[in-house]
């Protein structure tokens, strides 16, 4: 699936493999436009790293591993974070992630599962069975003929002070159900 491809009849998986494909261009996006951001991505993972303090901007995506290399590239992953002094981050896994045993090895590194920090560390986090709420809508390519069926001075464009984002930071929080200090990253 490319950055650009619109999906049509999209199956569950596609739809799946969409959302993660937009939140990695997301965190493409933060590291490359926040203060000292660093993003590497290879074939095996990619990781990024960037400012706030908050383990949005800082994660690992995209794993595909050999069962024989997972320990070592992981291990090596979490030096990676301890060498920048991130206090935390996310290893985001889904359908895709290899070694199908790598929340096991990452569990036994001490890290948690996305269920236990909604239970312990973010209370208030909206999770079902299904996962976290999430949306896919690829901008460059929405049919803004839907907009005639909104109010005239509806419009969508970019943020560009303080307060619009705290606007938006509103909506977010409200639209998403997550707690305030979720939505202020």
């Amino acid at each position: 699936m490319t950055a650009h491809s619109i999906i049509q009849n999209a199956t569950d998986e596609e739809l799946g493999l969409a959302v993660f494909e937009n939140l990695y261009a997301l965190f493409r996006a933060m590291a490359n436009n926040l203060s000292d951001g660093q993003l590497v991505e290879s074939e095996k993972l990619s990781r990024h790293l960037t400012f706030p303090t908050n383990p949005m901007f800082k994660g690992v995506w995209g794993t595909r591993l050999t069962a024989n290399e997972a320990d070592s590239i992981v291990d090596e992953t979490i030096a990676w974070f301890k060498e920048r002094n991130a206090p935390y981050f996310f290893w985001w896994t889904g359908g895709n992630t290899t070694p199908v045993d790598l929340e096991e090895r990452l569990a036994k590194r001490g890290m948690i599962s996305m269920a236990e920090q909604t239970q312990e560390l973010a209370k208030g986090i909206l999770s079902t069975e299904q996962g976290s709420p999430c949306m896919i809508a690829e901008l460059d390519n929405m049919n803004e003929s839907v907009l005639d069926k909104t109010p005239k001075d509806f419009a969508i464009r970019e943020i560009e002070n303080e307060v619009e984002l705290y606007d938006f930071k509103k909506v977010f929080v409200k639209t998403y159900q997550i707690p305030e200090w979720a939505g202020q990253a």
